[in-house]
């Protein structure tokens, strides 16, 4: 039993109190998005033998989501942190390495909330943990120097061999300044 499961002879029914709860596995089809698809999923079902009240718990939301995703093509939570632990990392470590919002990753993998297709996207290449790893060597090869009134000054140099005329540009500026939104 993991987790996730509940041990229904330590709970009675929220109707009638009783004690006498069965689980079960049922198919059930719910619709999804606008078009209202009709997704089918086995989920446990759990019923009291007494008054014949009936429900599903937050195992089943679990499954339902799932298939949500699945059927949107996107990951599931549980493979989101199958990615995460590719890198031994927590989510808060892995939002920042990744430049993931930690809340957004946080809702993702607690099935809060849908990933989007480009996050999804993201989180997939990143399961290739070459592929992560340059991404952050990356990162820490552009310098951020700091604010100085309302410009940014960012140092480029790491990516002079990616073209001629960025190289000469460079040559010419060392610098470039950005002007930062002061909205």
């Amino acid at each position: 039993m993991n987790a996730a499961q509940v041990n229904i002879a330590e709970h009675s029914c929220i109707m009638c109190s009783g004690v006498s709860l069965v689980e079960s596995v049922e198919t059930e089809n719910f619709p999804f998005g606008d078009d209202e698809f009709l997704i089918s999923v086995d989920v446990p079902v759990v019923s009291c033998s007494d008054c014949g009240f009936s429900f599903t718990d937050s195992r089943a939301e679990a499954i339902r989501h799932d298939a949500a995703c699945r059927h949107q093509g996107l990951l599931t939570p549980d493979r989101m942190r199958e990615i995460r632990a590719v890198y031994d990392m927590d989510r808060r470590q892995f939002a920042t390495a990744f430049k993931i919002g930690h809340a957004s990753l946080e809702r993702w993998e607690n099935r809060k909330l849908f990933i989007s297709g480009q996050s999804s996207y993201y989180l997939t290449a990143l399961a290739d943990k070459e592929v992560g790893l340059k991404l952050i060597a990356s990162a820490e090869t552009i310098n951020v120097f700091p604010v100085q009134s309302n410009v940014i000054h960012i140092d480029f140099s790491a990516l002079r061999s990616s073209s001629e005329r960025f190289a000469k540009a460079l040559e010419r500026r060392e610098l470039f300044s950005l002007k930062r939104n002061n909205g």
